[in-house]
């Protein structure tokens, strides 16, 4: 999660010990530029399992405080999985848990096209992920930051800094080769 560097809010003057994302802390930290604009941005890395929200939220907030005491905070829309923390309603081998901290679809073991959020990523969508899929990643995305309207929080798998790169298309070379169904 990453909190940008704006025209009124400079993310370097946020204090990462007040930062708190739906009452979860976060695990680390770090000052990087995600969105490639010049200015830096505060990264943050939460875990899924502290994240407190009951299983009707539809919203979670990230709140915090600058150095200087000015509040900063904003809220996005989520999705609760079912607390069977082994359930993969999919069958694609990636749990619903994991899946929903990734923003796929529990439900879709093969993506029917580029912009389906099924996972692992078919990137050629012959229902096959394989080396090739990795090569096309690349192509497709080289260095794709979250201002950007080819962003996509599903490939965005490593670190969840706000950039698809190459870091993102190894992540999921542990999954070559694997099938999938398309109707």
């Amino acid at each position: 999660m990453a909190i940008l560097t704006t025209e009124d809010l400079d993310a370097a003057t946020v204090e990462p010990a007040t930062v708190v994302f739906a009452g979860a802390s976060w695990r680390h930290f770090g000052l990087k530029d995600v969105d490639n604009d010049g200015d830096v941005d505060l990264v943050l890395h939460f875990e899924c399992q502290q994240v407190n929200l009951d299983s009707h939220a539809t919203e979670a907030c990230l709140e915090g405080e600058t150095y200087d005491g000015q509040q900063v905070g904003g809220c996005d829309s989520v999705m609760i999985v079912p607390s069977d923390s082994a359930k993969d309603s999919d069958k694609d081998g990636f749990r619903d848990a994991v899946e929903a901290c990734m923003g796929t679809n529990l439900w879709d073991d093969c993506p029917d096209s580029l912009s389906d959020d099924a996972w692992p990523p078919d990137i050629r969508v012959n229902t096959l992920v394989e080396v090739a899929d990795a090569l096309l990643f690349l192509e497709a995305y080289p260095s794709v930051y979250s201002t950007s309207p080819n962003y996509s929080q599903r490939l965005d798998l490593v670190a969840s800094d706000g950039v698809v790169d190459v870091a993102d298309a190894l992540a999921f070379l542990s999954h070559f080769p694997s099938a999938c169904t398309n109707p």
